[in-house]
């Protein structure tokens, strides 16, 4: 520690640098770039959430835990990026550490640690939400016992890394006070790059978990093709996660910390954004088809199509059906009530159009566009395997045996 003008400071001025304590020398461009992706990221991070919390309370009506661990990420995101954009707006982060007091650095110090500990679980919420869609996605067993498992690694680590934040330093104290210098800390560089390796690692398994299950699918290419990239997309965390690594590691062995630690904020702000938007991710289609279809190339015209169960050849087909990946929530009636279709011997949800049914084609009056088992070829009869099940196949109209308004699955 050194002295200059009187004030007591952690880090001395390189020779001839003149300290500058009101008007401290500050990394202007990135501090600028920092403003701006914290302000738009959060706004499209919030427009995300709203959208996917409009489906899931106006839509399916029901708020499952994939909504509330994505509330909880945001949250707990915005608290980060909220504490870490006040140091740069108290001339903390991106300015050199000589230009600083004694107590300002101790202050940034603690921001620091705090911000710290708490992301940890941001990352660890959002990235449930995710694991809780794919829980969702095929009621398959050995999905299900991949995800759960997912899910229990997840969290474990989670807390594991988050209590190791927490108490690196023992006392606690001196995480963040550097006048300290009894007790001991763990080697935080280290920690830290530890954490970020471990985050990229749980990225990549989010990409290639769906990828058997997606290959599997009784669907044409272009559909599959499209899946990928949705869940693809949804992992782009991957890259600000490699980023805010490739930053950290250099970051961390410079004595400079105020000043080299600037450069991973910013990828903190497009993480932690990204996070929330990726995350709500399943659902924006939903939303778009909603609220704004000709945004993703839908006309009336084709979603009238799509709801009356045709395909591209045109009403005339004897046999027409649809297939598409929905959460048995999402398909309902007009008036918002399910149906319960019984077909040979399996019990599921189905979206009902009438009058769409050639006169000569076996079964009830009305026609099917999707259907979502809940039973499947392991249990038979009419047992309930799962109320959340999604369709991953579909079915010829003719082998619809009975149809009728019924209770939820």
């Amino acid at each position: 520690m050194s002295v200059v003008n009187g004030v007591a400071i952690v880090l001395p001025p390189p020779e001839g640098f003149e300290v500058d304590f009101a008007n401290p020398t500050r990394n202007l461009t990135l501090v600028r770039q920092t403003y701006w992706i914290y302000g738009i990221g959060t706004a499209l991070a919030l427009f995300f959430l709203v959208q996917n919390l409009y489906v899931k309370l106006y839509v399916n009506r029901r708020v499952d835990t994939e909504a509330g661990c994505l509330i909880a990420s945001w949250i707990m995101s915005q608290i980060v990026q909220a504490l870490l954009i006040s140091t740069v707006a108290a001339k903390l982060t991106g300015t050199h550490a000589w230009e600083m007091s004694l107590e300002k650095y101790n202050y940034w110090t603690l921001i620091f640690y705090v911000s710290s500990t708490i992301y940890t679980p941001t990352t660890g919420l959002a990235k449930l939400s995710l694991l809780c869609f794919y829980n969702k996605v095929s009621p398959a067993r050995w999905w299900i016992w991949c995800t759960r498992i997912s899910i229990f690694v997840l969290a474990g680590y989670t807390v594991a890394i988050t209590f190791a934040m927490l108490f690196a330093c023992n006392p606690i104290r001196r995480s963040w006070d550097v006048t300290m210098t009894e007790g001991e800390c763990v080697n935080r560089p280290y920690l830290y790059i530890a954490i970020a390796a471990l985050q990229i690692l749980s990225d990549v398994g989010l990409i290639i978990m769906p990828m058997p299950m997606i290959y599997g699918l009784q669907m044409p290419s272009r559909q599959k093709i499209g899946l990928v990239l949705m869940f693809v997309v949804g992992s782009s965390t991957l890259v600000t996660s490699i980023m805010r690594l490739v930053t950290l590691v250099p970051a961390l062995s410079d004595a400079d910390q105020t000043w080299a630690l600037s450069q991973p904020v910013l990828w903190i702000c497009v993480e932690g954004n990204l996070l929330t938007i990726c995350a709500s991710f399943p659902t924006a289609k939903r939303f778009f088809r909603l609220v704004a279809p000709r945004w993703i190339g839908e006309s009336e015209t084709k979603r009238s199509s799509r709801n009356n169960g045709l395909d591209q050849q045109g009403p005339s087909q004897k046999h027409a059906f649809h297939n598409e990946i929905v959460p048995l929530g999402d398909l309902k009636l007009g008036d918002g009530e399910p149906i319960e279709v019984t077909i040979q011997g399996g019990k599921g949800e189905a979206r009902l159009v009438k009058n769409e049914r050639d006169e000569d084609t076996p079964g009830s009056g009305d026609s099917i566009s999707s259907f979502t088992e809940t039973g499947n070829e392991d249990i038979p009869g009419n047992e309930t395997l799962r109320g959340d099940a999604v369709a991953s196949r579909t079915y010829p109209l003719d082998k619809w045996l009975t149809l009728s308004p019924a209770m939820n699955v």
